[in-house]
């Protein structure tokens, strides 16, 4: 699709034809993609801004983070907010003051699982530690296994002191998901007190739990 075709496209009242015209702009370089997405930003559909937010993940330079930012600020559709975020996720770690307190300030579920599992790629153990805190009284299961999860990034890091002692404790959860994760985050950990957890855990009354101590100890092996 042409560019005459594309501006066409995004100036119709057809909220396909948006959808069209931005999702043309895949094929063309930043320099020409971010001015048309950004021109979209404000778009009264859901649909369009999260594909004009995914857009300038992709396509990068300056003003296309830039706007991210303003977007992240402005939203107020949770499924938008969360690919605003995946979209900054892309910058890598100069994306973190930005999406560090969005984290804290939004309760959205699938936003917070995609920058919890961002900061674990992103060496901010300090950052990480903090957002798993938070993550664990958050009203969502997910999110709160998602964060004992995440620990298993600390391993190794000036962190991992902290990391290891709230896993010990999460392995006495009522919670079979929680003692699961806590099974595979401890993986990493050359802890004694990891050991035994996990030689505990491997006795646990739930089968999924057993099951994620026992593919540990294979994995484990075949690596070595």
């Amino acid at each position: 699709m042409g560019i005459s075709e594309i501006e066409a496209n995004l100036a119709s009242p057809d909220p396909q034809a948006r959808m069209r015209g931005l999702t043309a702009l895949r094929d063309y370089e930043a320099e020409i993609a971010v001015p048309l997405l950004v021109s979209r930003r404000q778009d009264q559909e859901v649909i369009v801004r999260s594909l004009v937010a995914m857009g300038l993940g992709y396509k990068q330079n300056d003003k296309a983070f830039e706007t991210l930012v303003g977007m992240l600020e402005t939203e107020i559709h949770s499924n938008v907010r969360a690919e605003i975020a995946n979209a900054l996720i892309k910058y890598g770690k100069k994306a973190i003051p930005y999406i560090v307190p969005a984290f804290y300030q939004h309760p959205d579920w699938l936003m917070r699982m995609s920058i919890l599992l961002a900061l674990a790629d992103m060496d901010s153990p300090q950052e990480l530690f903090k957002l798993c805190l938070t993550a664990f009284v958050d009203p969502n299961p997910t999110v709160q296994e998602t964060g004992v999860k995440c620990l298993g990034f600390l391993a190794g890091s000036d962190m991992e002191e902290d990391a290891v002692l709230h896993l010990l404790a999460f392995s006495q959860s009522q919670h079979w998901q929680i003692r699961q994760q806590v099974a595979i985050a401890l993986r990493p950990f050359p802890d004694p007190r990891a050991l035994e957890t996990l030689l505990q855990l491997q006795q646990d009354p739930d089968y999924r739990v057993v099951s994620a101590v026992l593919e540990g100890i294979w994995s484990s092996r075949s690596a070595g």
